[in-house]
């Protein structure tokens, strides 16, 4: 785009209607600006994938507010539930932003519906190959631009991410052509036949349960790190842990979880009961949401005689 630049133009580039009586000339609205505006213009609705059309007054509008949408990945009312172990996996969100890249052009998809087929390589399959064998699998929502009438538009794509932290724009070499803007939206487990186990997806959390512990209170004097692989991606950032306790003496027990094994490190997650009996029975129960921050790892410490289990109830990405 320029400034008006032609004949009867000001100094500074700008219009004037001219003054007959003084010879001054009014400006000539040239060819080359007309088209710079009009391409100008057509470049907004083509980033929104908005197809032009005569007499209709508000595509600029329309272009502007699909484009300069809010956050990657962000979402109104993200959904997916898998049941039973399944290959297929169904998305549902009232809106979700996609972006061309972190800080590029931003596009807000509205009614989004699809399914992605892990069994598959392609549009609403895996980007290449076979997903992984008890692994992770990131789900992206990919849109193209060009082509906003396509049935398969947007669509969903999933990326091996079993062992690697996965951006939050798709970052392989493997998207069709033309799906330029995209979103992290999910990461899920695989099982031994490379399907999606039950999990149930509500915004970025996962709710999904993997047990990540079991030993003797013993074992856990101190501190002890211990890897939550199985148990949650390494694009997790929080997760829910639970506990169950089994004693064999009368005595008191306690067990605790955290991001960090550190002398003053904040206890996250702490719990603790008494047997009066030896054998009285499990007991336990659920810690707040706990951060991550050394991926797939966290720490658990635990006092008393008896047997002891932590499990994840789910984790959010």
């Amino acid at each position: 785009m320029h400034r008006i630049d032609g004949p009867g133009a000001t100094v500074d580039n700008k219009f004037t209607d001219g003054d007959p009586v003084g010879g001054v000339q009014a400006t000539l609205v040239t060819d080359d600006w007309l088209n710079d505006m009009q391409e100008e213009l057509m470049s907004l609705l083509s980033a929104a994938g908005i197809t032009p059309v005569k007499g209709a007054q508000d595509q600029v509008l329309k272009s502007i507010r699909k484009v300069s949408a809010g956050v990657v990945g962000q979402s109104r009312n993200l959904s997916c539930s898998v049941s039973a172990a399944s290959t297929s996996a169904s998305f549902t969100a009232d809106e979700l932003v996609v972006g061309s890249a972190l800080g590029g052009l931003r596009y807000c998809l509205s009614g989004f519906s699809k399914t992605i087929n892990l069994a598959t390589v392609g549009v609403s399959g895996m980007d290449v190959g076979l997903a992984p064998v008890s692994g992770w699998v990131a789900i992206y929502a990919a849109y193209n631009p060009s082509n906003a009438l396509s049935a398969t538009n947007p669509m969903l794509i999933g990326k091996d991410a079993t062992s690697a932290l996965q951006p939050e724009v798709y970052g392989g070499a493997n998207m069709p052509a033309g799906y330029t803007a995209s979103a992290l939206i999910a990461v899920v487990p695989t099982n031994a036949s490379r399907q999606i186990p039950q999990v149930r997806i509500v915004d970025r959390y996962h709710h999904y349960f993997s047990t990540i512990f079991g030993g003797t209170v013993a074992s856990l004097s101190t501190f002890t790190p211990i890897s939550i692989a199985a148990a949650v991606p390494i694009n997790a950032k929080k997760f829910t842990p639970n506990m169950a306790m089994s004693p064999t003496s009368a005595i008191n027990l306690s067990a605790s979880v955290t991001p960090v094994a550190a002398i003053g490190s904040p206890g996250y997650g702490s719990l603790s009961g008494y047997a009066g009996t030896a054998g009285i029975g499990v007991f336990g129960g659920q810690y707040s949401v706990t951060p991550i921050l050394t991926p797939q790892s966290i720490f658990l410490a635990a006092n008393g005689n008896g047997s002891i289990t932590y499990n994840s109830y789910g984790y959010e990405i």
